[in-house]
């Protein structure tokens, strides 16, 4: 509800040109809205309450007042509306009290009180009630007109109040996307007792009054859930029980049929209009004896063809207003927690990439020394060859300028040449210069550590280059799980009730359940529910019902077993099973000489159903190879695991090796990242050598052309994508396996013919048979590490 307010009026400062009104604009300036208001009001002052009584007319009236310029003909009217009126009712005493109000109002504004809606709900009760004395001392001041007083008087307060509400939410802001619950009733209170001021107009003995009050119930249930549908049903019922036209029992018929029609709208409005009929017949045969009320029935059967027929436009924009179904409540929550989490995270982001940005913009690598460094080179050298000379006075003072260009060539001449000999110097400066063989000497040496200091700034920048790779992968990274969170992950509550029905049918006490739709469409479920004791029941039963319920083959990603435990909860995580498997097969051999393989592999599944192939090969073999090779597969284990991007965790990989040593260090790189779910198959090269794809009787090569990481700051990611297939085999090798086979050129298509001659589907026996070849090849002297992976593709969907 609003803010109460308690002042009857609002102590505030009006100019005096504003409260000047004259007869024209209050004849002719009209609006559309007060237009509205005036109809309105004509046909609730119409509806006559308890045979003989007109309080809905004053209440209208008094809460319609906000605009001075339309006080005229709203009083005409209201004043036509009470006329109208064929019952017994007293004209004067409603249109006595309407003037009043109006004086009094005029009166008050004139003072510079501004009205509220208590204010004006309290002077139309005060009014009412002291014409409603003066009528009952007239009357003769029977205790009948007393009790009419009082009970018109309160009428008048509360339904001011309620009009107030109303009338404020359509004359206000035409724009607005939604409404509270109080403004909803306070407008179907108004336009219900609108409509039953309406003439008894009927076709057929079909009346008008209500087939629009039954299709008002059938709206607002539909769209607005059931506490809104029986809240609707019980104000129509009220309004239509308190004209006469049907009786009390109809107010909660309404309110229950309301309720019943919106139970139903899962199936539509076909659904929600059956369910209103249904019930209707049900209740009205309970409550009051009669099977079907004819008189009634047909109403209702029009007001359902409406509905039904109604543009679905329609329907949507009222359920704009009025739809306050869970996705108002926690899906909002959640979003905007989603919302916070992401807006922080890519604040994250940004901050990671101006520090990126930052380091790149410290310094810049040197190719030669600059004017500045040639400057500080020439005083230094100065300084300590010629500081104590005799001549230096005039060498650097009297004929400084032939000095120095002598000096700036002889150093041209040092860049060009490892050392300067006396060779390098003009004749004239011999001539002049007493020590020259010092300042040869010294220019060497000061241009040696000039020389050194280059390398070791361009090294630091090096180094500054590759920090802010890295910074910029951190920035990527959370820059995607904010993507990831704002609008890839949803929450579905209406799985989440449903799942909870089905288990508590299946005796399974469950404290909590989640289903997420991830990025990739595909649902996860986490459960929490009490310990089995061993009895397997996420196996034997959550499982299949979970399956059941979401209609896609589920399976146990995670289980947090307390199988002993009878306080603890059990948690597990169950994921959409996959639609393709890997079968895996591995052979390596060593380097005779070689203590330890410099090769090293993976096989790996990662997040979303995905499966890593990885093999690297460090430079030469033993334990510095293996080194090399095993740092890159154990980063590029743990960065994929994390979740990282693979272009930014080759990225990260790369710069680590390069930082990690002075001495010249590199791995190859080669990966094949299998998507279990649509069976395509990425395989990224970094130096590694090509690779093989057996299908049916062929067999397609992949190669590469990239150098392998931990040689440049910047790598270079060759990619290749194929849609794998069932039975499908792919051959992973180093370049000790190509490399046994000497005396062949293209050996590629050596091995390409190898693979294609096995008859076997079993990769450990690919793995090996290839592995014997290439032994047999190198006659038992073998010159370098050799690995096999193979790995077949399954599809259990077949």
């Amino acid at each position: 509800m609003g803010r109460v307010e308690y002042n009857t009026f609002e102590n505030v400062e009006i100019y005096e040109a504003k409260n000047k009104i004259n007869l024209k604009d209050i004849l002719f300036n009209i609006s559309f809205k007060d237009l509205l208001i005036n109809i309105i009001a004509f046909m609730v002052s119409r509806v006559v309450l308890f045979t003989n009584l007109l309080p809905l007319s004053i209440a209208y009236y008094a809460s319609g007042l906000h605009s001075k310029a339309n006080r005229i003909w709203l009083l005409l009217f209201s004043c036509a509306g009470i006329v109208s009126v064929k019952e017994n009712v007293a004209t004067l005493k409603y249109i006595f009290i309407l003037v009043l109000i109006m004086i009094s109002v005029n009166y008050f504004e004139g003072k510079r009180y501004k009205q509220t809606k208590i204010g004006q709900a309290i002077i139309a009760m005060i009014f009412t009630f002291l014409v409603g004395m003066l009528f009952a001392i007239v009357e003769g001041f029977a205790g009948y007109y007393l009790v009419v007083a009082i009970l018109e008087s309160i009428i008048v307060f509360t339904i001011t109040y309620i009009y107030s509400i109303g009338i404020s939410s359509f004359t206000g802001y035409l724009k607005r996307t939604i409404l509270s619950t109080e403004e909803i009733i306070s407008l179907i209170l108004l336009f219900g007792t609108s409509i039953a001021g309406l003439i008894d107009f009927s076709i057929a003995g079909i009346y008008f009054r209500e087939v629009i009050s039954i299709l008002v119930i059938l709206i607002f249930g539909y769209t607005g859930g059931p506490s809104l549908g029986a809240v609707i049903g019980i104000i129509i019922g009220t309004i239509l029980t308190l004209i006469g036209v049907t009786p009390a029992i109809f107010i909660g018929i309404f309110g229950l049929c309301g309720m019943v029609c919106s139970l139903f709208k899962d199936i539509g409005r076909l659904g929600s209009s059956m369910g209103f009929l249904l019930s209707y017949i049900m209740f009205d045969f309970y409550f009051q004896g009669e099977i079907i009320d004819f008189i009634f029935i047909k109403p209702l059967i029009v007001a359902i063809a409406l509905f039904i027929t109604l543009p679905k436009s329609c329907i949507l924009y009222i359920k704009r207003f009025v739809s306050f179904e869970p996705e108002m409540g926690q899906e909002l929550y959640y979003k905007r927690i989603r919302d916070i989490t992401a807006q922080q995270l890519k604040g994250f982001s940004d901050s990671f990439l101006k520090l990126s940005k930052t380091f790149t913009n410290l310094s810049k690598k040197k190719k030669h020394l600059n004017q500045k460094d040639v400057s500080l080179l020439i005083d230094d050298v100065a300084s300590k060859v010629c500081s104590d000379c005799g001549l230096c006075v005039h060498c650097w003072e009297s004929n400084f300028y032939n000095t120095y260009q002598t000096v700036f060539s002889i150093l041209s001449a040092a860049e060009r040449k490892p050392q300067i000999d006396l060779r390098d110097i003009p004749r004239d400066f011999m001539d002049k210069c007493i020590k020259a063989e010092e300042f040869i000497d010294t220019t060497n040496r000061m241009y040696e550590l000039y020389k050194l200091n280059l390398l070791w700034h361009n090294r630091i920048v090096e180094s500054r280059e590759l920090v802010c790779e890295q910074l910029k992968g951190v920035s990527s990274i959370i820059g995607s799980l904010a993507t990831d969170i704002y609008g890839k992950i949803y929450f579905k509550e209406d799985l989440e009730r449903i799942l909870r029905v089905e288990l508590d049918k299946e005796k399974l006490i469950i404290s909590d359940i989640a289903v997420i739709q991830n990025k990739s469409k595909k649902y996860e479920v986490t459960i929490k529910h009490f310990p089995c004791s061993g009895r397997r029941v996420c196996i034997k039963k959550i499982v299949p019902l979970v399956s059941a319920v979401l209609k896609r083959k589920m399976k146990l990603a995670f289980s947090g077993c307390n199988a002993i435990g009878k306080k603890d909860e059990c948690i597990i995580k169950l994921v959409e099973e996959e639609r393709f498997k890997i079968l895996t097969g591995m052979a390596r051999e060593m380097k005779n000489s070689a203590s330890m393989s410099g090769d090293s592999y993976s096989f790996m599944k990662l997040r979303d159903e995905q499966f890593l192939l990885a093999l690297s090969d460090g430079m030469g073999s033993g334990g510095r190879a293996s080194e090399e090779s095993c740092a890159a597969i154990e980063l590029l284990e743990d960065f994929m695991e994390t979740g990282f991007d693979k272009d930014i965790a080759i990225k990260m990989i790369n710069s680590v090796l390069v930082l990690k040593s002075n001495e010249e260090s590199f791995s190859t790189l080669d990966m094949a990242i299998i998507d279990l779910y649509s069976g395509i198959a990425e395989f990224i090269k970094i130096g590694a050598v090509s690779s093989f794809l057996k299908r049916d009787d062929s067999v397609e090569i992949i190669g590469s052309s990239s150098l392998p990481v931990g040689i440049l700051n910047n790598v270079d990611i060759d990619t290749t994508k194929k849609k794998l297939k069932n039975g499908d085999i792919i051959v992973m090798v180093t370049d000790g396996v190509l490399d046994s086979k000497k005396e062949i050129i293209e050996k590629e298509i050596w091995l390409s013919k190898v693979i294609n001659s096995i008859n076997n589907k079993n990769p450990q026996y690919i793995a090996d048979y290839i592995l014997e070849i290439a032994k047999n090849n190198s006659k038992d002297k073998i010159q370098d590490d050799m690995t096999v992976l193979v790995a077949r593709i399954w599809d259990k969907s077949l």
